[in-house]
């Protein structure tokens, strides 16, 4: 639970220019880890670098549970805010917990130990309903 609370603190750290009085537009999307397996979920605006992020938090999603990302501005907003920097969308990267339990973070960044990449943008968001389930 300690790196969800993590992962948590990061996302709302880069989200941290995203503050609207506008309540217009969708302020959260919900995770859902329909697997069998507990996994690890990282979040990241780093483009084009499509790796596991070592210096980045993650958070534990156990088996048949989901997790609300959610912003204080809306999704539409901070869209627009990362289009500025030139990012066109975020990135959910999934990795089995026992490989995070028990590899290195350079293990898993160097042999690509990802399950699962998601670029998401604003369209992708729309089109499943602001839900993302994995698998």
């Amino acid at each position: 639970m300690k790196n969800l609370a993590i992962i948590t603190s990061l996302f709302f750290l880069l989200s941290a220019g995203t503050c609207s009085d506008n309540n217009d537009g969708h302020h959260s999307f919900i995770f859902k880890n329909n697997s069998g397996e507990g996994i690890f979920l990282q979040y990241s605006e780093r483009y084009p670098d499509t790796l596991w992020q070592c210096d980045l938090g993650s958070g534990v999603i156990d088996s048949k549970a989901s997790y609300t990302f959610e912003l204080r501005g809306s999704f539409e907003k901070e869209f627009i805010r990362l289009q500025k920097k030139g990012i066109d969308y975020i990135q959910l990267t999934i990795v089995d917990s026992l490989i995070y339990e028990t590899q290195k973070c350079d293990s898993i960044r160097e042999n690509n130990l990802v399950l699962k990449r998601y670029q998401l943008n604003l369209e992708t968001l729309e089109q499943n309903n602001w839900v993302i389930t994995y698998p």
